[in-house]
């Protein structure tokens, strides 16, 4: 896995901490973390990192208001991470462009593959340079 540039959302700053330190075990450069969901709108378009993880329980708007905030602005790759995950709450987060949802915590090893899954689902629903899509489809 390549290393990424990764910008974490966590209102409490609990799970920023352990996942932090996870993403820089597995060989990530974590960027400083957004407190509430206008931080983490404006750190995405600011820093344009490789991957954004943002926790359900953000200040001013949650996760995934945050996170379909950010994708109308941007196309970027996004992990909801929540304490308790629902069908309904995975399928509004899927409805939002947010790619993989993970449990927390989570071990290092379960994040690195939920990683993975997300980068190989963004890289399957991006257009190609030199290939042409519909934009009235989008794929999330």
């Amino acid at each position: 896995m390549r290393r990424l540039r990764v910008l974490i959302a966590d209102g409490k700053n609990l799970a920023a901490t352990r996942l932090g330190a996870q993403l820089a075990s597995l060989g990530h450069d974590v960027l400083p973390v957004a407190p509430d969901g206008p931080a983490a709108v404006t750190a995405a378009r600011r820093l344009r990192p490789d991957l954004v993880l943002l926790t359900m329980q953000l200040a001013r708007m949650d996760g995934i208001r945050t996170a379909q905030t950010i994708l109308a602005r941007q196309v970027m790759p996004i992990i909801l991470a929540s304490g308790y995950l629902s069908a309904g709450l995975v399928q509004r987060a899927q409805g939002a462009g947010i790619l993989v949802c993970l449990t927390i915590p989570s071990e290092a090893r379960e994040l690195a593959q939920v990683i993975d899954l997300t980068l190989t689902r963004f890289q399957a629903l991006t257009p190609k340079p030199g290939r042409h899509r519909d934009p009235a489809k989008r794929a999330w």
